[in-house]
């Protein structure tokens, strides 16, 4: 399967194919004073088409009998062995789920983040925007601070945009490992 690459990490994809043998579900609420929540676990064992067993644990209401032949896509880090759920395809039913979408997997694995270096940059640049536009304008001070104000709104603006940019772009290759797997 296509690896996604973003900056300089890599997440590989791979698919395990099989026959679930065994489901089991179960439910756990959570109530406190101001909130209630109820979460739905499913375990599911998973007979692989070269004959070993896997169990899966699966967050969420997913409708899987015994016999049915499912795909499972989890991501990967690069070298890593360990990952976690993407995409659910029911083969009989002909469905598929994402499981965890790009804000899940950006938070899984850190993927677009925002580092400690461009923060002192940014801090940077603003202590001399503000420095500067107080010597062109005779240290008139709402100046300054407004332009300081525009470069923060700025830097905020194209932050957005970047991650839109990057969830757009994980977004659709999750689309894209949907549509190479045929029900």
């Amino acid at each position: 399967m296509k690896p996604f690459k973003h900056r300089r990490k890599t997440l590989t994809f791979s698919n395990t194919v099989g026959e679930v043998i065994s489901t089991q579900k179960s439910n756990k609420v959570s109530v406190s004073t101001y909130h209630a929540s109820s979460s739905t676990k499913n375990e599911v064992w998973i007979k692989k088409e070269n004959g070993k067993e896997i169990v899966v644990n699966l967050s969420g209401e997913y409708p899987l009998r015994v016999g049915n032949k499912i795909t499972l896509t989890a991501a990967y880090p690069e070298g890593k062995k360990n990952g976690n759920g993407v995409i659910l395809i029911n083969h009989d039913l002909e469905r598929h789920w994402i499981l965890n979408d790009s804000d899940d997997l950006n938070r899984l694995f850190n993927l677009q983040v925002f580092s400690m270096t461009s923060l002192f940059i940014n801090l940077a640049l603003l202590v001399s925007i503000f420095v500067l536009i107080m010597n062109l304008t005779n240290y008139n001070v709402p100046v300054a601070l407004g332009s300081c104000g525009a470069f923060l709104l700025f830097q905020g603006v194209k932050g957005v945009v970047k991650y839109k940019g990057f969830k757009c772009k994980l977004d659709a290759h999750i689309a894209g490992l949907v549509k190479n797997i045929s029900y």
